[in-house]
Order: C-alpha cells, then sequence, then structure tokens
C-alpha cells in the first residue's frame, strides 16, 4: 500500500503555516486534541507511549466529542487473598462515572479505595497476617453490541503479606512502569467500517478487520505466537498494548463513513507535510511524528534528487534541514508515508 504524499515548495517563497488540532497542557507539552473530525476520522489517536495510554484509559478527554465507550461500572480496585483453609477470596469496590483527570489521579483514588478494603479485611480477620495479598485494579468498558466488555488496564500486583501493607504500598504499587496484566485503548468511533494495522517488528506483521465480519475473525498474517486477540468491532476501535506503546514503527489504518487516514506509532494522522523556508536558508518540514519523510529537489521540475531522509521526532512535529543555496534557485518537494 503507497501512502506517500508530497508537499512543494520554491526556494524564493514562504508556505503558509499549518493548523493544528494540537495544544499545550499544564506541564507545557504538545499534545494532540482527541476529537472527532466532520469526516467521522479520530484526529489523532491516543498512543505512543504508556503515560499518553494510560491517561486516555483513565480519564475524561474527548472534550468536542465522546469517544469514551458508555460506562456502567468501568472502575474497580479489589483485594484478593487466601484465608486459614487455603481458599481464595476477593472483596472489591466499584466506581461509576466517566473518568478521572489522569493516571496519577486515578492511582491515588484507587490507593484510598483499597485502603478501606484493607481495613475491613483486617477486621474481619479472615485472612492470616503472613500471607500475601493482590491488589487488582481494574477499568472495564461496558458496550451493547454486541453485549460484552472491553478491558481497559487490569493489574495484578502481590503487594506482600497483610501484616506489612500500609497506605504508601498502594500509592506505590502502580508506577507508570509497572506492567498491567491486559492493558488495551478503546475509542468509540460510529461508522468505522474498517481497520487495518502494520507492525514493523523483526518479523512484519499485519492485522485486519471489516465491517460485517466477526470480532478477530481475520487472523495476523504471521507465525508467530505472541500476537493479541483483537477486539475492534463495528463502532469501537480497540488498539493492543504491544503495538500501541510506541516501540516499533507502526501505521494504523481507519476507513469511517467512507473516509481513509493512516496514523503513524505515536497517533499522528499521516497528512500532507507543510515545508518553510527560514531566514536562515533552512528548510522547515512540519509532519506528523513518527512519519518517514524523504526531501527532494529539482531545478527544472524535471529531475528530482533526494535531499535528505528522516522520521518525524516523536518531540516535535517540525524538523529543520539545511539547504546548498550554491544554485540560483531551486524547488524543494517534501514525501511523507
Amino acid at each position: 500500500m503507497n501512502n506517500t504524499i508530497r508537499s512543494l515548495v520554491l526556494l524564493a517563497t514562504l508556505a503558509v503555516a499549518c493548523p493544528s488540532l494540537w495544544s499545550q497542557n499544564t506541564n507545557g507539552q504538545i499534545s494532540p486534541a482527541y476529537i472527532i473530525l466532520p469526516s467521522g476520522l479520530p484526529s489523532a489517536l491516543p498512543i505512543g507511549d504508556e503515560l499518553t495510554i494510560r491517561n486516555w484509559i483513565v480519564s475524561t478527554n474527548g472534550s468536542s466529542y465522546d469517544t469514551h465507550v458508555s460506562q456502567t461500572h468501568p472502575f474497580m480496585d479489589m483485594l484478593a487473598y487466601y484465608d486459614y483453609s487455603n481458599q481464595s477470596h476477593y472483596i472489591y469496590n466499584q466506581y461509576g462515572g466517566y473518568g478521572f483527570e489522569s493516571y496519577d489521579d486515578y492511582v491515588q483514588t484507587m490507593a484510598k479505595g483499597a485502603m478501606s478494603l484493607l481495613d475491613d479485611l483486617i477486621q474481619s480477620g479472615d485472612c492470616p497476617p503472613e500471607n500475601p495479598v493482590w491488589y487488582v485494579p481494574e477499568v472495564i468498558y461496558s458496550y451493547l453490541n454486541p453485549p460484552g466488555d472491553f478491558v481497559g488496564i487490569n493489574f495484578w500486583t502481590n503487594i506482600g503479606p497483610l501484616s506489612l501493607v500500609t497506605s504508601n504500598t498502594f500509592l506505590n504499587a502502580l508506577p507508570i512502569s509497572s506492567p498491567a496484566y491486559g492493558e488495551n485503548i478503546v475509542m468509540q468511533v460510529p461508522g468505522l467500517s474498517y481497520f487495518r494495522v502494520d507492525v514493523g517488528t523483526p518479523t512484519p506483521c499485519w492485522y485486519s478487520w471489516e465491517n460485517g465480519a466477526s470480532t478477530n475473525s481475520a487472523s495476523w498474517n504471521t507465525n508467530q505466537a505472541a500476537h493479541s486477540y483483537e477486539q475492534t468491532c463495528s463502532g469501537y476501535l480497540v488498539l493492543s498494548h504491544w503495538y500501541s506503546i510506541g516501540s516499533y514503527w507502526v501505521r494504523i489504518t481507519l476507513t469511517v463513513n467512507g473516509q481513509t487516514a493512516v496514523y503513524t506509532q505515536y497517533g499522528d494522522m499521516i497528512a500532507p507535510p507543510v515545508v518553510q523556508l527560514s531566514r536562515s536558508k533552512q528548510l522547515l518540514v512540519t509532519a506528523a511524528r513518527g512519519a518517514d519523510i524523504t526531501i527532494w529537489k529539482s531545478s527544472d521540475l524535471l529531475v528530482w534528487s533526494i535531499v535528505s531522509n528522516f522520521t518525524s521526532p516523536i518531540t516535535a512535529q517540525q524538523s529543520s534541514i539545511i539547504l546548498n543555496t550554491s544554485s540560483p534557485f531551486n524547488f524543494y518537494r517534501a514525501s511523507i508515508k
């Protein structure tokens, strides 16, 4: 599939600046706005690193359009333990609503709830002090068509013997680096009819789903054993954690209401790059993070040669190329895929 897109600029002129669906957060970092565009396509996908993923799973993002899944009892924390007869038991809290301000807010709220469970467990006398306790916070999204649940995030963390557990135990149990037992990014995308993910692992592989097919009816085109059970279905985009973390070259293709877009491993939609010339004779290229960019030049618009190949960095949308201005003039072209 050739998804190459090009832009053109003449050395003597300046291009118009690129409009952006990005915003600055309270930490001064630039992050995409996750909204549904008039075409029905998401403006960006909440993937690329663990904090972005977990903030999305637990928070109330999607201000212009509610891309979160309707939830009945999405948040739960649970303690699992063995009693004096070595029988397993669970005690838990459930939380309604539509989420938290951030992953850190989620961790702190769950820790408070878990402490109340711990107090109940100690007062019950049902668990020997030396027995280990498992801390099991979950985010579960419920949906109606077809009936079932999506697992947003699920932890099983051994927090040690009951006698040593404190409030700090829960606060420190879920650092951003802690692996989850299950983790998925779920977006509600009405009109979603096609989904494909291409992953450039050491053995490149891909998976695709098309509306009308049952969940996971198509399989990964690889003999590799360790691949996820895919859950994308009509109206719901579900991205698995392993290819959403930003560790691999990834391209995600979506078709919504007949319109198709491709996204990078950092969640940016691939669109025509914007090229500008600075006063210091540098070519400034604004493009999706993680996109593969080729810069070409020509003096006659007929014969083109490559100036540079690079990948747009995760830390910024804009890259600069120092130009050789010895020629009277050149045309420059940027292609992206």
